[in-house]
């Protein structure tokens, strides 16, 4: 490669995201609550899919205490409940904090068999604090680890969790989100699928004209494209050429072998007529 030669490098596993701006988050049906429930709920179904079946419940009606869940193939369920606050989304403002509550306990009430129960903010959990005056403020970490666990009907083992900035920061910023990120915050991200996807668009209307004895290139041009892009088929490339020279290696060795010891055979037999 030129010293001047421009390199493009397109490196999919290290797309990053530094802050989740829910400011962009697109509204759904004029709602930016209802979107963040499909946003929760688009992540869970990538996140645990593999552990059983998820269904999405229309809250028009009432949600019962969740805005969707997972039942596992081992008996289990769990439930996620969304509550997207508009402005800093602090839980002391207004009833945030009972309303989440009446939540928990509606949840188990309809849901006998839940087990875990996620709790989805915009925001991570305020902890506890101490002012200059010496003034102590309880954090809403306290009040979930402490208080929030005490809604539980007795003799029901329900597990908390609690969703948040750091959460959604973390999930976005995987490879396997990218089309999630793109689709909620509008960020137009060049996966492998939009490539593939942007591909067959545009095979589908020359595909016709395609000859391949025509258009196709010398297995030496697609090796150093392949390469360049590091694809699969590349590796299979090399492991054949590999294996080829193997093969070519042992001829070589079994000829040299062959030949040292038919050489050797007629030193013998000429030592043994000069000598008889």
């Amino acid at each position: 490669m030129h010293e001047n030669e421009p390199t493009f490098i397109l490196n999919l596993e290290m797309v990053t995201i530094d802050k989740i701006e829910f400011t962009k988050l697109k509204p759904y049906g004029g709602d930016s609550k209802i979107c963040f429930e499909h946003l929760c709920y688009q992540i869970a179904q990538r996140e645990y899919e593999h552990l059983g079946t998820f269904t999405p419940i229309d809250g028009a009606g009432g949600d019962g205490g969740v805005e969707f869940y997972l039942e596992l193939t081992n008996g289990e369920k769990w439930g996620w409940q969304c509550k997207f606050f508009g402005d800093t989304g602090r839980l002391n403002i207004g009833s945030r904090a009972p309303a989440i509550e009446k939540s928990l306990e509606t949840a188990c009430r309809n849901h006998t068999d839940l087990t875990k129960w996620f709790l989805c903010l915009k925001t991570d959990l305020t902890t506890d604090s101490l002012s200059s005056k010496g003034k102590f403020s309880k954090g809403e970490k306290n009040w979930f680890d402490n208080e929030l666990p005490e809604k539980i009907p007795v003799g029901r083992t329900v597990k908390l969790e609690h969703w948040g900035e750091s959460s959604f920061l973390s999930f976005l910023k995987e490879p396997k989100h990218i089309g999630i990120r793109s689709y909620f915050f509008g960020e137009l991200e060049f996966s492998k699928d939009w490539f593939k996807q942007k591909f067959n668009e545009n095979f589908e209307k020359v595909k016709e004209k395609y000859d391949p004895e025509l258009h196709s290139i010398d297995k030496y041009t697609q090796s150093i494209i392949d390469f360049l892009l590091f694809d699969p088929n590349y590796c299979e490339h090399i492991e054949l050429l590999k294996k080829e020279l193997h093969e070519k290696s042992n001829q070589i060795n079994d000829a040299i072998n062959s030949f040292r010891d038919e050489r050797m055979i007629r030193k013998k037999q000429i030592k043994e007529r000069t000598t008889s």
